[in-house]
This record gives structure tokens, sequence and C-alpha cells, in this order.
């Protein structure tokens, strides 16, 4: 009896993870679709039940998975503090941040992305945008440089849809 189950997991999972990896939801509801990939947590469970013996297949990832957690929590928890907000052309802020002990910023590489939480706007939405200072530049040796576009609201929340997390941003 475990092997529909498995199969129905399975499908689900896949079906709701694929459905809200389109653009359109990573682009508005980026939340919806980052925890939905929380699903998979689901078919490893599914796996374990259905053959217990499995447990070295799903091992490998599921470490892989909570190592990547522990050090977003690690990192989650350093305090950083507003070096430059800067509203720009077309509406894009400009956003320096720089950490609060005074402490060297992480190593990053071109195209990398960071989280961002700014109690301000918002202290359960956390956002990923692409860090947009160089890692040789010597100004980012002690600060992280985002440009970030404000989005307008999605239009199918109604004219009297709150403001989206960029535009909170451009406010302050």
């Amino acid at each position: 009896w475990t092997v529909p189950l498995a199969v129905v997991t399975t499908i689900a999972a896949l079906v709701l993870m694929g459905g809200l990896a389109h653009y359109e939801v990573r682009r508005r509801r980026f939340e919806v679709f980052y925890y939905a990939h929380h699903c998979f947590l689901a078919i490893y469970a599914t796996a374990l039940w259905h053959a217990a013996s499995c447990w070295y297949l799903v091992l490998g990832g599921l470490a892989h998975w909570a190592a990547d957690r522990l050090l977003r929590l690690k990192e989650a928890g350093r305090a950083w503090t507003v070096a430059c907000c800067e509203a720009r052309a077309d509406g894009v802020v400009h956003l320096e941040l720089a950490p609060a002990d005074g402490g060297r910023v992480f190593a990053y590489a071109p195209g990398q992305y960071a989280f961002l939480c700014l109690p301000d706007i918002s202290h359960l939405e956390s956002h990923p945008f692409t860090l947009s200072a160089a890692p040789s530049d010597a100004a980012a040796r002690n600060r992280l440089a985002f440009d970030i576009k404000a989005m307008p609201p999605h239009p199918g929340l109604g004219k009297n849809a709150a403001s989206t997390f960029t535009q909170g941003l451009r406010r302050l």
C-alpha cells in the first residue's frame, strides 16, 4: 500500500513545485515558490516510509539541505547597518549594507545573490537580490551593494493592494 502513496506524493510534489516555478510566480510571489520547494521533504519522508533501506539514497541530499539551512541561519543572525540608501533614476534604489560589528564582508563572486530582510518594511519577508559591487572593489570589502528596481504590485491584487517589498524599500 505504500507504492500508491509514494507515487501520489511524488507526482503531487513535482506538479506543485513545477507549477510554482513558473516565471510569474517566482517574480511576484517568491515566498510561495521558495517554501513550496520544501515539499520535497515530503518525498524524502515517503521514500523512507516506503523503503526504510533507502536512507543511503536520500542522506546526501538531506545532509546538503541541512548544511545549507544551518549556514543560512548563522548568517541570518548577523546584524547589518544601512551605509547608503538612495533613490536613483527609473525606480532603482541603491542600497549598501555594512556589518554592524565592523567586521569584514563574506567572500562572494559575481552573479551571487543575498536574501534581504528589512525590518522597517517587514519582519517576515526576505527577498533575493543580486550583489552589484565587484568583490575586487576596495569599498566592497566592507560593504555589500545592491541596485534594486521597484516592482509594481501584482495586477491580480486589485487597486487597494499593499505596496510591494521593493516599493517599501524606495520609501525608506
